[in-house]
């Protein structure tokens, strides 16, 4: 199997690079992140760890965030690498599963504040209740009061992208 690591960490250098001569330059900011996040679905995927790469995402976003305060895209990523890393907490049974999924629903809900019609934003706040409804089949509680928070933010997600195969499948 192909290990991309080379190619994150040649990434991950590059843009570096750029954010020294630019520090607060959103595309690299963003960028960066997005390296981050993808090295962590591999990580994730191979079985190693992958906290450590959406540790940086979170904070590289929540950076970002801080530079673009009207801008809701910062707060949805930051949403999504938390949720990432919540669902890796409920399959590895480790960490606080409940404090990172409130700290994607905040930030998935200050998005919401500024823009209510996000696709993603409803997405990902259904799929942080899903992940929670996962946590409690581990530990064999009901799961029920997290699918039924998940439902009206994923049928809201349907309602803002019909035609998307990924709101179809939420």
């Amino acid at each position: 199997r192909l290990d991309p690591t080379a190619a994150f960490d040649e990434a991950e250098h590059h843009t570096e690079r750029a954010l020294e001569l630019r520090p607060r330059d959103a595309e690299a900011l963003a960028t960066l992140a997005l390296i981050n996040l993808d090295r962590g679905g591999y990580q994730s995927h191979a079985g190693t760890d992958p906290l450590p790469s959406y540790e940086r995402v979170a904070a590289t976003f929540a950076t970002l965030a801080e530079l673009q305060p009207g801008d809701p895209t910062s707060l949805v990523n930051l949403g999504i690498a938390s949720e990432a890393m919540l669902e890796h907490l409920v399959r590895s049974d480790q960490g606080d599963p409940e404090a990172m999924a409130a700290r994607a629903t905040a930030a998935l809900e200050s998005s919401l504040a500024i823009n209510p019609n996000l696709y993603w934003t409803h997405a990902f706040l259904g799929a942080v209740q899903v992940a929670l409804a996962r946590l409690c089949q581990r530990r064999d509680t009901d799961p029920t009061v997290y699918l039924d928070a998940a439902l009206p933010s994923l049928q809201r997600a349907v309602q803002l992208s019909p035609n998307d195969p990924r709101a179809l499948r939420s």
